[in-house]
């Protein structure tokens, strides 16, 4: 499992974030989002489907609180948008959290753990092939981004306003634009490779609960968007070491803070 996750790690330069939540230049991310970001999405779910006898990519999803970016990719999952994925479980540190009861409702094993120890006991338990990060309040210890593939996400466009409170930084300093990343976990907070990121417009007169709203709204669209392109960057790099065919696909690159 370690050695796979790695594999699928690229470099952090190796692709420009950019507005509208495409790993692409910036030329394409103003002038074709929409276009580019369909055919981005069509080439890695060709090469997730293109071995229909393949084992589905298991996804082990992190949450505190009320789940709901655990639920905006749980129904892209089970719609189909996410093909070959499954999440298998959902584990939170909060044992009565809101989004434990969603997660049974949509047919998914749960699980409440009291410490970080645990937590690694657990993951080691189900070998994940992803790990995501959907609001979880704690810092993971750096033995879990090393045996494991992480994603998280984080209500700002990174490396601007990390750590906690990012709406409320982004309106003490008058920025224009904010939104939210999906990055690749790493041993720092909110550092790490970013996958994707989707702008969102400060509003003149904002409050940080109109902006955190908005910017929620993104993140369900960005975590699936993310989890499609690292599960088809998997699947390539173990078709490639298994030359089992299959290929396109590949998403670019980098853990959350906030409420999720």
């Amino acid at each position: 499992m370690e050695g796979m996750g790695s594999a699928c790690r690229p470099d952090a330069t190796a692709h420009e974030p950019g507005v509208g939540g495409l790993t692409l230049n910036a030329y394409n991310i103003m002038r074709r989002p929409r276009l580019v970001a369909r055919r981005q999405a069509e080439k890695v779910s060709a090469s997730l489907s293109s071995s229909p006898t393949r084992a589905a990519l298991s996804v082990v999803i992190l949450i505190s609180g009320r789940g709901s970016n655990m639920e905006a990719i749980v129904r892209a999952v089970q719609a189909g948008r996410i093909p070959n994925v499954s999440v298998r479980h959902v584990i939170s540190n909060v044992a009565d959290a809101p989004g434990m009861e969603t997660a049974r409702q949509h047919g998914i094993e749960c699980s409440a753990v009291s410490d970080m120890g645990e937590l690694a006991a657990k993951l080691r338990q189900l070998k994940p092939d992803i790990v995501c990060m959907a609001g979880f309040m704690r810092i993971v210890p750096p033995e879990i981004v090393r045996e494991h593939t992480v994603l998280n996400i984080h209500p700002s466009l990174l490396p601007m306003y990390p750590g906690l409170h990012a709406q409320r930084q982004a309106l003490e300093d008058d920025a224009k634009w904010s939104g939210c990343t999906v990055h690749y976990a790493d041993e720092g907070v909110d550092t790490g490779p970013i996958i994707v990121q989707y702008a969102v417009p400060v509003k003149p007169g904002d409050t940080e609960e109109a902006l955190s709203g908005r910017i929620l709204e993104k993140e369900h669209v960005a975590y699936p968007h993310a989890v499609m392109l690292v599960a088809g960057r998997i699947a390539r790099e173990r078709a490639q070491v298994t030359g089992s065919g299959g290929g396109g696909g590949g998403g670019g690159g980098g853990a959350s803070t906030g409420q999720r």
